[in-house]
Order: C-alpha cells, then structure tokens, then sequence
C-alpha cells in the first residue's frame, strides 16, 4: 500500500510542480499582454481623445468669454438698432446660439465644468433681463445697468467657469505628462 502511495506521489508532485509554474508562466504572459493593451489605449487616448478634449476646453472658454458684458456689448455697438427691446432680443438670441454652438463640447469635460458653463449663460441672460427691466429708453443706459449689475457680483460665475475649466484642464495635463 505504501509503495503504491509512493508511486503516485512520485508522478503527481512532477505534474503539479509542472502544472503551477505553467500557470505562473500563463499568468505572467496574460499580465505583461494586458499591459501592453493598456499602453496601446492610453497612447491611443493621448493622440485622439486629448486633443478633443482640449478643444472643448478652448471653445468652451471662447463662449464664456463671449458673453461677458465687455464682448457682449461690444459686439452689439456695431449693430444698429431700433430700440433697447430690440437690442435686448438680439443679445438674448446670440448668447442662446453661441450655447447651442457648443452645446456638444459637454462630452468632453466634467459635469461640474458643463454645470458652472450652464450657471454663468444663465446668470448672464438674467443681468440681461434685469438691466432690461431697469433701463429706460438709450443703449448706453442699457449697457451701463449690464456693467454694474455684473460688477455687483462678488464672484460672477463666468469667471468662476473660467477658473474651474482652467484648474480642471491643468490637472488633466498634469497627469498625461506625470504618467
């Protein structure tokens, strides 16, 4: 019984020392593969996704910079109107169409950046409502109320969008290059 015992040991111990150094043999190859998987995505995301991205961050700080007042009305002074409700629905109507021009770009950054990008065109079109509803009849009183109830904001959120996409494109940049 004991030499039968012996023998079996004597051909199971060479199979399963064979057995689990091709499982470690198999377990390395499959790690250095998936790593080498990785690598490829990663450089692959790096030449086709960052550059995207950045882009998004560029048009989305365009935009805001676009509708800041000084743009804003800068834009509007080389226009004629007829009156300030006229001016007032066009400088409404091109904030809404720059948004919707990079309504697109919220794919490529964070939701806290789209959401403070969303805060500061809704913040602008209500000072535009405002300044509105208090001027009277001259642009120059119309563009004079944008400035002081922008100003009146101790953090307005286009400047606030501005540092949050600045601070987050950074950070992106940062780790690419630290990896």
């Amino acid at each position: 019984m004991n030499q039968g015992i012996i023998t079996v040991l004597l051909v199971l111990v060479p199979s399963l020392i064979v057995f689990i150094t091709a499982l470690f043999v198999l377990k390395s190859m499959n790690e250095r593969h998936l790593k080498e998987i990785r690598s490829l995505r990663d450089e692959d995301v790096r030449k086709n996704f960052l550059p995207l991205k950045i882009q998004a961050y560029e048009r989305l700080a365009l935009f805001l910079e676009r509708i800041a007042p000084e743009q804003l009305l800068t834009k509007m002074s080389k226009e004629n109107f007829e009156n300030i409700s006229t001016l007032h629905k066009y400088m409404l109507d091109v904030l809404r169409q720059e948004y919707e021009y990079n309504l697109s770009q919220q794919i490529y950054v964070s939701r806290k950046a789209w959401l403070s990008v969303v805060a500061a065109k809704e913040e602008m079109i209500q000072i535009i409502n405002q300044a509105y509803n208090e001027a009277h009849d001259t642009y120059s009183e119309f563009a004079i109320k944008i400035f002081e109830l922008y100003l009146q904001k101790d953090y307005p959120a286009i400047k606030k969008s501005l540092d949050l996409l600045r601070n987050e494109l950074n950070r992106e940049v940062y780790y690419i290059e630290n990896e």
